[in-house]
């Protein structure tokens, strides 16, 4: 009887060691599959973002309004160059 409970209590170390590396591989996939989720919504983003700037750019005659039409050197009210 001592024999088959020894068995029986190795079995089951054996399933519980497969069923925890297998749970370990899932998670490991899960996490590498929401790294390249993210790393791909991010490139997205920057290439959105790029294009964003180049429109504003581009719309506003190359350069910001805030700048545009004050010549080099002149100063800004207040006194502020």
């Amino acid at each position: 009887m001592a024999e088959k409970t020894e068995a029986l209590t190795a079995i089951l170390e054996d399933i519980q060691d497969q069923a925890g590396l297998v749970t370990d591989q899932i998670h490991a996939e899960v996490q590498q599959l929401q790294d390249e989720e993210i790393h791909f919504f991010t490139e997205s983003l920057h290439k959105e973002t790029g294009h964003y700037e180049e429109k504003e750019i581009s719309r506003h005659g190359g350069g910001y309004p805030l700048f545009r039409g004050r010549p080099a050197g002149k100063e800004r009210p207040g006194g502020e160059a």
